[in-house]
């Protein structure tokens, strides 16, 4: 049955006499409703929740409900657990976390002491919350168990886009695998112990990508980052600070054969994230190229701003140093990213590992658009290795990077295994 408001007595007695901050309490009371409930005795003396009394009393109410109100003599220790004496003190809105986190908690509470009549419903009725709201907060925590970075969204409808994607993301990489031939294991001859073939210590392959994808039967990979050369000529030029001579074409020409030829011979899924970087000098050709391909471009590149002072002067008599690089992202399908970040990166290069070393930082940063656990990266020419660092770091499905010249192939295995100073630094602009 509902109580009056008016049948609870308030002990003069009580040792709390400051009640501030009543306005803001019943703003929350009428937003989200009254979490937990007045604390009564048997004789409708009030025992815990005065602030919050007072607070729906400003707001007109003349009863309360029978979730809103227990008798101390009723309660269970489940019951206690989740009021948790925030009136103790003094009561401030908790974080939509910790929210997320206690809804969670009672609801795996309740469930244990009720049964299987419990369920979500029954449980946005006894803490006064709307059964929508309720869901997802319990889709964010179950979420959270498999991916923290929810959690660190600013709010909760951010968290909640997150988890939808997240799941949309789950169901394509079931999808994708469905049909996919194993290789079938040679005959064991008899008395012959079996051949365990060992782990492989990198993810490397040492071969031209456009050869090993001819050959390629295995599940197709749905976040491709390629960082091919940028056909601007680089192999001729002089006097440059870098890494290794030159070991790639550099051409116009050979540009657009990987753009045109290599790229779409790659075993690409129909859900799939691109990470394409380019020269400025070929962006009317690069996005156009890729549209026609099919892949939807964001025409608003991905920007690397290199705090070093590092990039190329073309003409030092007449005009400026590039310090900075571009990559677009395109999709194909409609395979949702994890969570939108800062499209501009502000870092230094690090050591020169590599002719055109990316850092691990700045990728990882931008690597939090795609990568998640159901994620199959492909870099075609990984170069330092640097991409299938961050990716494997970032709990990637599976990562390959493929490097065709020996020497560059021999250093990226080689610093597989060894950590670089830079890997946890992230600037965002």
């Amino acid at each position: 049955m509902r109580l009056d408001l008016s049948k609870i007595t308030i002990a003069p007695d009580r040792q709390r006499r400051d009640l501030a901050d009543i306005p803001p309490l019943a703003e929350s009371i009428a937003r989200i409703g009254l979490i937990n409930p007045i604390i009564l005795t048997e004789a409708n003396v009030l025992v815990a929740g005065e602030r919050r009394l007072r607070a729906i009393q400003s707001l007109g109410w003349t009863s309360l409900a029978p979730t809103q109100y227990r008798y101390t003599n009723k309660m269970e220790w489940h019951e206690l657990e989740a009021i948790e004496l925030e009136e103790n003190i003094k009561r401030r809105d908790i974080t939509w976390q910790e929210q997320c986190n206690a809804v969670q908690r009672y609801h795996k509470v309740r469930g244990e002491v009720v049964g299987e009549s419990w369920d979500i419903r029954a449980c946005a009725a006894e803490i006064g919350l709307e059964y929508s709201y309720v869901c997802k907060l319990l889709s964010i925590a179950e979420e959270a168990a498999k991916n923290p970075e929810v959690l660190k969204a600013n709010k909760a409808s951010v968290a909640v886009g997150m988890v939808a994607r997240a799941k949309e993301r789950r169901v394509a990489a079931a999808l994708e695998s469905i049909g996919v031939e194993e290789p079938t294991p040679e005959p064991k001859k008899p008395g012959a112990a079996p051949k365990v073939p060992a782990a492989p210590a990198h993810p490397f392959l040492n071969t031209d990508f456009m050869d090993w994808a001819k050959t390629y039967k295995g599940i197709p990979f749905n976040f491709i980052h390629c960082d091919f050369p940028y056909g601007i000529n680089f192999d001729k030029s002089v006097g440059m600070n870098k890494a290794d001579p030159e070991r790639y074409d550099d051409s116009p020409e050979y540009y657009k054969l990987l753009l045109t030829v290599g790229l779409p011979s790659l075993p690409i899924s129909q859900e799939a994230h691109l990470m394409f970087w380019f020269s400025m000098n070929h962006y009317p050709l690069t996005l156009l190229t890729l549209k026609q391909m099919g892949w939807r471009v964001n025409e608003f590149p991905l920007i690397w701003a290199k705090s070093d002072n590092s990039g190329i002067i073309p003409d030092a008599r007449r005009g400026p140093r590039r310090n900075y690089e571009t990559a677009f992202i395109a999709s194909r399908g409609d395979r949702p990213i994890v969570s939108p970040v800062s499209n501009i990166w502000y870092g230094a290069r690090g050591p020169a590992e590599h002719t055109s070393s990316k850092p691990v930082a700045m990728l990882s940063h931008f690597f939090r658009m795609f990568i998640d656990g159901t994620s199959r990266v492909l870099d075609p020419t990984c170069g330092s290795g640097n991409a299938m660092k961050a990716a494997q770091a970032m709990g990637a499905k599976q990562v390959l990077g493929i490097e065709r010249d020996p020497t560059f192939f021999a250093d990226t295995v080689r610093r597989w295994s060894v950590p670089k100073e830079d890997d946890d630094v992230d600037v965002d602009l």
